[in-house]
């Protein structure tokens, strides 16, 4: 089984691994969703707050796990989080 479509293509570093364990979906939707809430969220949410500071932590292990097994490009995520309003000096 193939995860079509549950990676972005913007943010995928493009080394075209098949993504089909249960344990690298768990990883990729959690990142799936720190994006979302960092994103979508209110300005004012703890948890866009929350979110957005997870996803700039360079030093999470689990952060830079879910980046490596969805292929997806943690400058390219913070770019997109910056532009729907985000300042990212946390």
């Amino acid at each position: 089984m193939e995860l079509v479509g549950v990676v972005d293509s913007q943010y995928e570093t493009g080394d075209g691994r098949e993504l089909h364990k249960p344990s690298i979906r768990m990883l990729i939707s959690i990142l799936t969703q720190a994006i979302e809430d960092a994103i979508w969220e209110p300005m004012d949410s703890e948890i866009k707050f929350d979110a957005t500071h997870w996803l700039c932590d360079e030093d999470n292990k689990l952060l830079q796990l879910c980046l490596f097994v969805a292929n997806m490009d943690q400058d390219r995520i913070l770019r997109k989080v910056a532009r729907e309003g985000w300042n990212l000096d946390l």
